[in-house]
């Protein structure tokens, strides 16, 4: 939890590299099988990391690890963490992808209302800028989220 902890705020000052030591740590330990039940969290969070860094392809590596782990659990976390990855799949240029993801979770996520619910309409208006454009990329991702 400390490690969780640490690698947030090292996440939130801008230490992305400090905030990836933190969380691969806290990976480690739940393989070794204390979870705690963070496994999809941690590896939430180490998508945002390597994102962070242009890692395009370990954020998605990251967060389709994050979805295995929330699977189980709460369909609302399930959606935001599917919605993660979708964003995830845009920015490497994979809309296809993404629009299968986004679907499943905007479907979970659509039932609880909220700010959610407004990032995930984000994400669908830039699926619906990208089909509409054919086969150009969004060259600047930052600016099209």
């Amino acid at each position: 939890m400390v490690y969780n902890t640490l690698g947030t705020y090292a996440l939130n000052t801008n230490n992305p590299h400090e905030a990836r030591e933190y969380f691969s740590h806290m990976i480690e330990l739940s393989k070794k099988g204390e979870d705690f039940g963070w496994r999809s969290t941690v590896a939430g969070e180490l998508s945002e990391v390597e994102l962070s860094l242009g890692n395009i392809e370990r954020a998605i590596e990251f967060g389709q690890e994050a979805v295995s782990h929330a699977r189980p659990g709460k369909p609302f976390y399930l959606g935001l963490t599917l919605n993660n990855l979708a964003s995830y799949l845009v920015a490497d240029n994979r809309s296809h992808e993404a629009r299968q993801v986004a679907r499943e979770g905007f479907q979970l996520v659509r039932e609880e209302g909220g700010v959610p619910v407004w990032m995930s309409l984000q994400l669908w208006a830039v699926l619906i800028a990208i089909a509409g454009r054919g086969e150009r990329r969004c060259k600047d991702w930052w600016l099209c989220r």
